[in-house]
């Protein structure tokens, strides 16, 4: 029984807007009878009043769209959880290579949800997202976010094979040196 009560409150209560709005809509089909029946002289004082009725109904309506499309859109795009940051898990591959020691030296003791955000950090890592990028998605710390990024790095390398890897940096070093000789010495343009 309190719980229908309290449901009819709850429905009463966000539709607030909706029946002043309402309200002052019948105020103001009053006024304009007022103003038809009234006499000649004080037409003019009842037309400001209408006038003035109808900007109120015009705020308040415009308001309380506002507030419905927001209320919509705030609802509709909350995503379901099946639980907290507590039902994550990683497998044991995902978290290959992870720098335990230095990443627990560097955070002390932590709750599930920060440890959640550190390893989707390795993660992340591990795909190559730079530990800026990390930084700013996930909020860990940027002393955390650059041992793992350089620690995922280190892994990639004696995976993939050290002499792969070693290739691909020299490639990558000369490219950025070809473009800082190009910036200091700029070849001069054809006419």
């Amino acid at each position: 029984m309190a719980e229908e009560r309290h449901r009819g409150v709850s429905r009463l209560g966000r539709h607030r807007e909706g029946i002043a709005l309402l309200a002052v809509l019948v105020l103001a089909v009053l006024a304009e009878v007022a103003v038809s029946v009234g006499p000649a002289s004080d037409r003019p004082l009842v037309g400001v009043a209408v006038s003035g009725l109808l900007a109120v109904v015009l705020v308040i309506g415009i308001g309380w769209l506002c507030g419905h499309w927001w209320y919509v859109a705030r609802h509709r795009s909350r995503p379901e959880r099946g639980g907290g940051d507590e039902d994550v898990r990683f497998t044991d591959e995902a978290l290959a290579g992870f720098p335990f020691a230095e990443v627990s030296e560097r955070l002390g003791q932590c709750d599930t949800a920060r440890m959640n955000r550190v390893y989707s950090s390795w993660v992340l890592a591990s795909h190559g997202h730079d530990a800026e990028w990390i930084v700013r998605c996930l909020d860990v710390p940027l002393d955390v976010a650059e041992v793992l990024v350089g620690a995922a790095n280190r892994r990639l390398r004696t995976s993939s094979g050290a002499p792969e890897a070693d290739r691909l940096e020299e490639q990558e070093q000369d490219a950025e040196d070809q473009v800082a000789a190009q910036h200091r010495h700029p070849q001069p343009r054809a006419r």
